[in-house]
């Protein structure tokens, strides 16, 4: 389907790029959220990568798949615009608190979605680099070759990258869960 769209778009048919759009908008959303931090940020990322993808569609050989050459857009993107708002140091300083004043783990519905809700918070308050290289390779199911392609690290860096970020997802879980027992224990 979206190879079909890609050859229209090229062809002259610009509303077959609506096609892309809605399959990748909602990953496209996550990936910029990762290294963002920031809803309204993150939507204006979605539409620039977007925008630069449609405008570079030509330059789109094959030589990987059409995922990893619009999420390496994306990315590309999403780090242009934290160097543009400064932010490139984002990084949570608040222990948590927040997030237990929020939230009461007791009105999550089910187990699913409690532990998505602890790993999305999880991945907002990791460096960038890291929450982007964990939500690549574990959610959106990219090789290293891949998350290597699409943020043009090298895939030892990478790796080195990936190990960094599951101990940070490690100990904001951990300090986490010691502040809520403790918010609970009052």
């Amino acid at each position: 389907m979206v190879d079909e769209a890609i050859r229209r778009v090229l062809g002259g048919d610009r509303d077959a790029f609506r096609v892309i759009v809605c399959e990748y908008q909602d990953m496209a959303y996550s990936i910029a959220m990762s290294v963002v931090k920031d809803e309204l940020i993150a939507r204006d990322v979605v539409q620039h990568a977007f925008v630069r993808a449609y405008n570079k569609l030509a330059q789109f050989r094959g030589d990987a798949a059409f995922s990893t050459w619009l999420y390496k857009i994306l990315v590309n993107e999403a780090f242009r615009m934290l160097r543009q708002q400064g932010k490139d140091k984002m990084t949570c300083t608040d222990p948590l608190l927040d997030l237990v004043r929020e939230y009461d783990p007791r009105d999550v519905v089910d187990d699913q979605q409690q532990r998505q809700y602890y790993v999305n918070e999880a991945l907002m308050r990791m460096p960038p680099n890291e929450s982007l290289a964990l939500r690549l390779f574990y959610l959106e199911e990219k090789s290293l070759k891949e998350v290597s392609q699409i943020t043009s690290w090298s895939v030892e860096n990478t790796k080195v990258i990936l190990y960094r970020a599951r101990i940070s997802m490690r100990m904001i879980l951990h300090d986490y869960f010691k502040m809520e027992k403790q918010s609970f224990d009052l």
